[in-house]
């Protein structure tokens, strides 16, 4: 009996070192994986590659950015037939050497309300299409202080809504966000998440990496592929402005 005490005291003193062996190798991998899958990001974002000019030329097409969120693709069908089309990636204003540029999208009717009535600043003019969705870059712009929405406000979060965050992301989607945005959003799943939700996200990572979420090879998931980290962003804000009504 006395054998059998000393051989379980022994496991029960290896058992914490064992644990920490664990621990690391763990946060080992989840480091591995998320460096890995910002370098594929990296790859991916050929239209970040540029500030202006070529972004990429194919046989059939080539690629040219003209500024922010703003491109052209030219290029000629088999027909022989020629095209050329102007891409926005969302609406946008910048400021270039004291002038402000852009693009944005409206609808024809929203466009005649805004014109019965006169402006003196644009700020004012785009004040009247509701819903107009502008970056923060150009809101700064504008002259906006306040931007409308910026994640980081959950960093001022008290840990209990921090926690609520993650407890209402997909640990999927938790993933590509890692992927995507910079290292305060790592910082703040590793000091918040439990260490079921951290070896979750970990194993999400390795399937991200090795592509288990795409279209080609799971055409019916529910998860995000890398390339879907827009989407992943979009739930991330409807998440944060939902909690935010809740904390109200």
């Amino acid at each position: 009996m006395g054998i059998l005490n000393k051989i379980v005291s022994i496991f029960k003193k290896q058992e914490p070192e064992e644990q920490e062996t664990i621990s690391r190798q763990r946060r080992f991998g989840f480091e591995i994986e998320l460096d890995e899958l910002k370098k594929k990001l990296n790859d991916f974002l050929l239209t970040r590659k540029v500030d202006t000019g070529k972004v990429i030329e194919r046989k059939n097409y080539t690629l040219i950015k003209n500024g922010n969120a703003l491109y052209k693709i030219e290029g000629t069908e088999k027909t022989g037939r020629p095209y050329s089309i102007l891409i926005s990636t969302g609406n946008f204003i910048s400021e270039n050497n004291g002038k402000l540029t852009g693009l944005i999208s409206v609808t024809e009717a929203s466009l005649n309300r805004a014109l019965l009535a006169d402006y003196t600043s644009l700020d004012a003019f785009l004040s009247k299409f509701n819903g107009l969705k502008l970056t923060n870059e150009s809101l700064q712009a504008l002259g906006v202080i306040e931007t409308k929405f910026n994640w980081k406000e959950v960093l001022t979060w008290t840990r209990f809504w921090k926690e609520q965050l993650f407890l209402h992301l997909r640990p999927n989607t938790t993933a590509v966000l890692l992927v995507t945005l910079d290292n305060d959003f790592k910082d703040l799943f590793l000091k918040v998440a439990t260490r079921k939700q951290k070896q979750i996200v970990s194993e999400e990572l390795y399937y991200l990496n090795r592509g288990v979420n795409s279209e080609e090879s799971n055409p019916n998931t529910l998860n995000y592929d890398l390339k879907e980290f827009d989407f992943a962003k979009e739930k991330f804000e409807n998440t944060i402005l939902n909690l935010r009504k809740r904390m109200k």
